[in-house]
């Protein structure tokens, strides 16, 4: 048992992302939501993600700047620079 000043940055992420798909959300955003963890923690947490989005049937938004994010997840990318969208692929 751990109080929630004693978490790290990464432990904190991990209990945020539970907490959004505890209940049955119809969108979850995540914004650089796997950013504290490391390589091993972050490809088994998006395993999961995926895993209960494909469970539940909900619609998700990430925004992040990890390359291995973006790949991981295949989903539609959308590159913005300066608040523009530059392209999509």
């Amino acid at each position: 048992f751990k109080f929630p000043h004693e978490l790290s940055e990464g432990q904190i992420q991990i209990v945020s992302l539970l907490r959004a798909l505890a209940g049955n959300p119809k969108i979850v955003y995540l914004d650089e939501a796997f950013d504290f963890m490391d390589p091993l923690t972050k490809e088994e947490i998006l395993r999961f993600f995926l895993e209960t989005k494909e469970e539940k049937g909900f619609s998700s938004i990430i925004s992040t700047h990890d390359p291995f994010v973006m790949k991981f997840t295949g989903f539609k990318k959308i590159y913005v620079n300066n608040g523009r969208c530059m392209r999509s692929f």
